[in-house]
């Protein structure tokens, strides 16, 4: 499931709510998240889900990007669904923000050793003039 939900402090708490009542948040894989706002200060514990793993982050670097607000991206992982995640890249950019991870899931077809996801996120006003 994908969301940019422009705060990611503000949506945890719907987000709980979501995952509670609602199957699709539930049964979910992962929760891909785009437009966190999340800053270094910003705790792991206060953005648990349950159910789901703790959010792999990459919150916005103003020093590499020379912007100091908005950008971010978590990816929430379910726990009954897989237990072995390791980041592989992040990249913070003034325009691209992207967060690639490998996963082990729990049922896995033999050919398959690993999954990857990469969540990325492009600035709307990317290579405009």
């Amino acid at each position: 499931m994908l969301a940019s939900v422009q705060s990611l402090r503000n949506k945890v708490d719907e987000l709980q709510a979501n995952v509670k009542f609602l199957e699709e948040y539930k049964n979910a894989c992962l929760l891909a998240i785009t437009e966190t706002w999340l800053k270094d200060h910003d705790l792991q514990s206060d953005l648990r889900i349950d159910g789901f793993g703790e959010p792999v982050r990459l919150d916005r670097d103003p020093t590499v990007t020379g912007k100091s607000l908005g950008g971010g991206l978590a990816l929430y992982i379910n726990r009954s669904w897989c237990g072995n995640v390791i980041v592989r890249e992040s990249l913070c950019a003034p325009d691209i923000e992207l967060l690639s991870v490998s996963l082990r899931p729990f049922y896995l077809p033999r050919e398959f050793t690993q999954l990857f996801v990469t969540l990325v996120y492009i600035h709307p006003k990317a290579n405009s003039p």
